[in-house]
């Protein structure tokens, strides 16, 4: 520190360890209020995270586009694909097959390769390869069957043979070259769509509601991405309080640290006089003690960081252990880069008036009121 400082900042790093318990007194209450805001700020963003990644996982299509068994003609498809706010479509044909219960069904067909980039996870579900299909819990228990088997699926005088995979939709998904080799006259009625993370997205679902709507009266629009933003915008708000809880502890820090610093200058008067006597001018003084708060502080910040972040980890996985699966962990790396930017100076800006007065003081006064 000395190379960048100089003396300054050398007299300063003496005297910040000369005093443990006043330099303990100046970092508490940064300590404190930085510690509380880290673990808020690391505790929303995991929660934010884990909520993200659990929708996700249960419904992994931001939004459905849904013909209600009529195709959905060409033209509103290159309208949904170059809407404003979509990243990604992929359209999947349906049909109606009879299942190994003797029942009539919907059935989706699903090309893997076009439908991989629009989905945001595929821990629930699995995309069938050719001779495969996905089933979910509830229709494998209807008709029998679990992981591994094998169902026969029947249209006309058309059957296939498929094995069973795990699937979390309300419709058996078939690869789409499976389905129609079943029905070979399948209607594509409905598309998946991915949205950009940054978008409007309650502006994208209305846009594509309106030209679903325009193009094919029965269809309807599904998805989860308004709930996705619902969190976002939960989170957020919880991140104002955060930031008011920031401006709160930089006060406070503010205010101590000044204090604290004041009565630094008092009690080493005869001190910053001497040194004065000896050459040292009226900035380096300023400087010592500006280095010396943001030493305080920068300590204060970084321990505070590292207690908090620990506290916000362990308290998203005490409160959402028990009810997801797996806790995502999210350090906001920028958010915390200001919490200890905004700490320091912070202690450097409580560092001017004590500083300021020090400077004012002659050296032979200093030395004589001692």
């Amino acid at each position: 520190m000395s190379r960048v400082g100089g003396l300054p900042a050398r007299l300063a790093s003496g005297n910040a360890t000369r005093n443990p318990r006043r330099t303990a007194a100046t970092a508490t209450a940064l300590l404190i209020g930085v510690t509380l805001t880290s673990a808020m700020v690391v505790g929303a963003a995991s929660t934010r995270a884990t909520a993200q990644a659990g929708l996700a996982a249960a419904y992994p299509t931001d939004v459905v586009v849904n013909g209600n068994g009529t195709e959905l003609p060409a033209s509103l498809l290159g309208q949904l694909e170059s809407a404003d706010g979509v990243v990604a479509t992929t359209t999947l044909a349906g049909g109606t097959i009879t299942g190994p219960d003797g029942w009539e069904t919907w059935v989706l067909g699903v090309q893997p390769a076009a439908a991989l980039p629009v989905l945001r996870s595929t821990s629930d579900t699995t995309l069938p390869e050719l001779g495969q299909v996905a089933l979910s819990t509830w229709q494998r228990e209807s008709w029998s069957t679990s992981v591994g088997g094998s169902v026969t699926l029947t249209a006309g005088d058309r059957s296939r043979t498929l094995t069973v995979v795990r699937g979390d939709s309300d419709s058996a998904l078939l690869n789409e070259a499976d389905l129609r080799a079943l029905v070979p006259d399948a209607a594509e009625d409905t598309v998946w769509m991915r949205l950009a993370d940054d978008s409007d997205q309650a502006a994208v679902i209305d846009e594509v509601t309106d030209l679903s709507g325009a193009a094919v009266p029965t269809a309807f629009v599904t998805g989860l991405a308004s709930e996705r933003a619902a969190i976002d915008q939960v989170v957020d708000v919880l991140l104002l309080v955060v930031t008011g809880l920031l401006g709160v502890a930089v006060l406070i820090a503010l205010i101590g640290v000044g204090n604290t610093l004041a009565l630094s200058v008092v009690e080493r008067r005869q001190e910053s006089g001497l040194l004065r006597a000896l050459g040292l001018t009226r900035g380096q003084l300023r400087g010592l003690l500006a280095w010396e708060a943001v030493l305080v502080a920068g300590v204060a910040a970084v321990l505070g960081v590292l207690v908090g972040s620990a506290y916000g980890l362990v308290g998203v996985s005490s409160a959402l252990g028990g009810e997801v699966d797996e806790v995502v962990i999210s350090l906001p790396w920028l958010q915390i880069g200001a919490i200890v930017v905004v700490a320091t100076a912070a202690g450097l800006l409580a560092s001017v008036l004590p500083a300021r007065r020090a400077a004012r003081t002659p050296p032979v006064a200093a030395i004589a009121a001692a």
